[in-house]
């Protein structure tokens, strides 16, 4: 633990005041953005509505979604879902929470509001070999 508080202040003092700042604003506005993405798909919403937050938020999921099934579905495909909140909070069971700090591109969370809008339709993710063998299948209905 003593490494760890030593690894924070020389961080911390390595950013200085404005980079703390600077960093604080990117945890801000990544967050945000993940928030507006995710409650943009269908079926998925903010408990909380437009309450302040600084990076966690909470998503509520889609009828039909729960979040082990959702956290399972994510895992497959590379990604760490959120904390379902069923265990704290039991009026929350289909909610969970999220995180996202500087250390999340854009394209990663693109990424995650991708796999979401895929997972809540329905639809597995396609690896390059089922798509081939679709095809095989679809020539050999034809024939």
């Amino acid at each position: 633990q003593n490494l760890l508080a030593l690894r924070a202040t020389i961080y911390l003092s390595a950013l200085g005041k404005e980079g703390l700042r600077e960093l604080a604003g990117l945890n801000l506005q990544k967050s945000h953005y993940a928030r507006d993405e995710i409650c943009a798909l269908k079926g998925f919403s903010a408990p909380f509505g437009k309450r302040p937050f600084f990076n966690e938020f909470v998503i509520r999921l889609p009828k039909g979604l729960t979040p082990d099934s959702l956290n399972n579905r994510l895992y497959k495909r590379g990604i760490i879902g959120g904390l379902p909140l069923e265990g704290f909070y039991p009026e929350l069971k289909d909610s969970m929470l999220f995180c996202v700090t500087e250390n999340k591109t854009r394209n990663q969370i693109d990424a995650l509001v991708h796999s979401l809008k895929e997972i809540s339709r329905g639809r597995p993710r396609a690896s390059r070999a089922s798509k081939v063998r679709g095809r095989g299948t679809q020539k050999a209905r034809k024939s």
